[in-house]
């Protein structure tokens, strides 16, 4: 089975690292919410959950809607060809890169650190979930909440918790908020976790945690995961300063500066902590509305990305 799984690891690991050669282009065409998108479709759940030959079935469909070049075949033709399957009887997974079938004890070693990785995610989960007994709930119905033009309805509930290193969601849609003696401040980061659950981040932080857990010997993987994690700050970001007014922009950006602190939250597998602090005040300074046509535009190219990497 380990011979299985490094196999696909190495396929994800070279859409991983496809996204990271094309970060630099990547950030001047799209926003921040669809490089998330395009880290999901591109390589978390296609490649990284789903059968790594179904790409490639895309033109018995589509003949006539086929770029000259897919990374499928960019990544496959050299390597794949002429080789052997890994499931010979029914060859759902593909062929393989390497043979690893006569490495002694690797399914014993692969699965023991599998194991170790689940162990150490579960334990930090638990110490999460001892935060709420530290914390006091803050009822939907606060003025700062209901007048906050945010969606709510997905949200479980709210902690307010003192001495909190960062505010953080957990996978679950409760919102762990830094106690502040600013109302401003405790106002602007409910909208930025907020955002989290209502773009679904969840999701996204989801299949790229079971991709590092079950690929944990690839780099690109940890480093398209850094990656990803900085988007999706990002993106919230940007759904909150559009939501504010313009003379409330440099304050959001004071309020990164002094609560964010540039951490990483490494907790349960779910949890979205402050991070990059510096890069995203940067960006928060930066931020414009959009135009329509510039999104039109943007969504175009981004179908076209999608295309490329799924054949």
């Amino acid at each position: 089975m380990a011979h299985v799984l490094i196999n696909c690891g190495i396929f994800v690991g070279f859409c991983a690292g496809t996204m990271v050669l094309l970060r630099p282009v990547l950030l001047r065409l799209f926003t921040a919410q669809q490089r998330v998108i395009l880290w999901y479709l591109c390589v978390g759940w296609y490649y990284g959950l789903s059968n790594v030959r179904i790409a490639g079935q895309f033109r018995l469909f589509l003949p006539f809607l086929q770029l000259p070049v897919h990374l499928y075949d960019l990544i496959t033709t050299q390597t794949w060809r002429d080789s052997l399957y890994i499931y010979e009887f029914n060859r759902r997974i593909g062929p393989y890169y390497v043979d690893l079938t006569q490495v002694p004890y690797l399914d014993a070693v692969y699965f023991t650190v599998v194991l170790a990785i689940c162990a150490w995610l579960i334990y930090r989960s638990v110490q999460t979930w001892k935060i709420r007994s530290l914390g006091t709930i803050l009822p939907k119905d606060d003025p700062c909440i209901k007048h906050s033009g945010t969606n709510i309805e997905h949200i479980n509930k709210i902690y307010v918790v003192e001495n909190l290193p960062t505010s953080f969601v957990d996978g679950f849609s409760n919102i762990f908020l830094q106690k502040t003696y600013s109302g401003q401040q405790m106002y602007q980061i409910f909208l930025h976790e907020a955002e989290h659950i209502n773009l679904h981040h969840a999701a996204v932080k989801c299949v790229f945690s079971i991709m590092l857990v079950v690929y944990w010997w690839n780099p690109l993987l940890w480093l398209a995961f850094r990656y990803m994690v900085r988007d999706l700050e990002l993106a919230c970001d940007s759904a909150v300063l559009a939501k504010l007014r313009p003379e409330d922009r440099t304050s959001y950006a004071k309020t990164l500066v002094e609560l964010g602190y540039g951490r990483q939250l490494w907790t349960q597998p779910l949890c979205f902590g402050e991070c990059d602090a510096q890069l995203r005040v940067k960006a928060v300074l930066k931020w414009k509305p959009q135009s329509r046509r510039l999104q039109i535009g943007r969504f175009a190219l981004m179908a076209l990305v999608i295309w490329f990497f799924l054949g």
